[in-house]
């Protein structure tokens, strides 16, 4: 590290599970910071926690199986020194105690992958990849790898214009699921906050029925979500981004979960 970098570690963990940070190399006190999520929350949650705690000019984002040469922090230092606004580097990735690239075709060849399912819509696979691969579509419109595609709606599926490929819907496992008898007074949307979504219809709607309106989720659209809270300020309460136990126990809790039809044509259509 050089002399005016900082260290600021958020662990997706409460402090009690944190185990103890003991290395040589660790920075002084004054340059290190260390903040726990209350629970888990995700890896989008922990790094918009960190790009808002964060007091330096530039950040480079590190998950925790990553370690950065001293050269490659110099080489993005220099970059970003220069004027650069963003800048990489290759990471090495510790995988279960090796170092090795973070290399989708070096993974598969070391597993003895018998079938590939991508989610990525071809983004992740590797060229000329050798194996049997099918493909989840989660977009709309045409996959970028239409071969043995598989779709989550039969709105999806005519959007895509396909005839023969499956049609099977995103699974929901139970045993992840609260159940509650007893309500609280309010209603939930889940989901990022954009007019595609249609947050600003759950809102209207909540007022309507004279109920809160919890907002969990991503909101950068800044725009449409200052319009959404200046509208209706005694309605919505947004809470951010929520982990899985706690996005379950909000669905067990709501009186109802708002998910309106979207304004624009989506993987589930607008029907």
């Amino acid at each position: 590290m050089g002399p005016r970098d900082r260290l600021l570690i958020i662990a997706d963990m409460p402090a009690q599970h944190l185990p103890t940070l003991t290395h040589d190399a660790w920075p002084s006190p004054s340059r290190l910071r260390v903040i726990c999520n209350e629970t888990n929350q995700g890896l989008a949650h922990s790094r918009n926690k960190a790009m808002k705690e964060a007091t330096t000019r530039h950040i480079i984002f590190l998950d925790d199986d990553i370690t950065p040469t001293a050269y490659a922090l110099k080489e993005m230092r220099d970059a970003l020194t220069a004027g650069a606004h963003i800048t990489g580097t290759r990471i090495t990735a510790h995988l279960q105690g090796h170092h090795r690239p973070w290399s989708v075709a070096t993974t598969l060849a070391e597993h003895a992958v018998d079938v590939v399912h991508d989610h990525s819509d071809g983004v992740m696979l590797p060229p000329y990849l050798a194996l049997p691969t099918v493909g989840t579509h989660h977009l709309t419109g045409v996959p970028a790898v239409p071969v043995n595609c598989i779709y989550v709606s039969e709105a999806q599926h005519r959007q895509a214009g396909s005839s023969h490929a499956p049609v099977i819907r995103l699974p929901v496992d139970a045993d992840h699921c609260e159940f509650s008898i007893a309500k609280q007074d309010y209603l939930l949307y889940i989901g990022r906050v954009s007019r595609h979504k249609g947050v600003h219809e759950a809102a209207a709607f909540a007022a309507a029925a004279g109920l809160p309106l919890r907002i969990a989720g991503p909101a950068w659209e800044k725009d449409y979500f200052n319009i959404l809270v200046g509208q209706y300020p005694h309605t919505v309460d947004c809470i951010g981004e929520v982990g899985p136990q706690q996005r379950a126990q909000l669905i067990a809790d709501a009186r109802a979960l708002l998910v309106l039809s979207q304004p624009a044509q989506g993987p589930f259509g607008t029907e």
